[in-house]
């Protein structure tokens, strides 16, 4: 059920970021609207246009991720070392994100705007992980390698 809602928050928007407002037909384009400072300047001009989680790979990365954890849960196949492993995976692509917002003004670029879709899909990647840990240790030791 987690995974299914993981699946759907990709149709929410995840970010919005500023661009020339040329973007053909693209599948994770939602809606755009012009920028309020037409100025120029260093980030004038331009349109605001959102996106939904086709158009992040970070995004399209978190949901494979939470496949697999699902296969697993489903299979009863847990290793302790690959959840470890997928859950590390899962923190390096949390920060690269946040990362990648912080240091935008540095590059002299516009910041990304995250979306309620952004934060959906990175609270039910969490959700799963500490169901997919909680049953990791209902499992005996003997059955979980």
């Amino acid at each position: 059920m987690i995974f299914v809602a993981i699946c759907c928050s990709l149709f929410l928007p995840q970010y919005e970021v500023l661009t020339d407002g040329m973007l053909g037909d693209s599948l994770s384009f939602i809606s755009q609207c012009p920028n309020p400072d037409q100025s120029g300047g260093l980030f004038g001009g331009g349109y605001y246009s959102t996106f939904n989680g086709f158009g992040s790979l970070n995004t399209i990365l978190t949901v494979v991720i939470s496949f697999l954890i699902t296969i697993m849960l489903f299979n009863e196949r847990l290793s302790k070392r690959l959840l470890l492993s997928l859950f590390f995976l899962m923190i390096i692509l949390h920060v690269l994100s946040l990362l990648k917002i912080i240091i935008a003004p540095f590059g002299l670029q516009e910041p990304d705007t995250l979306k309620i879709g952004f934060y959906a899909v990175r609270l039910l990647e969490l959700v799963l992980f500490y169901f997919a840990f909680i049953e990791l240790k209902r499992i005996p030791k003997i059955n979980i390698e």
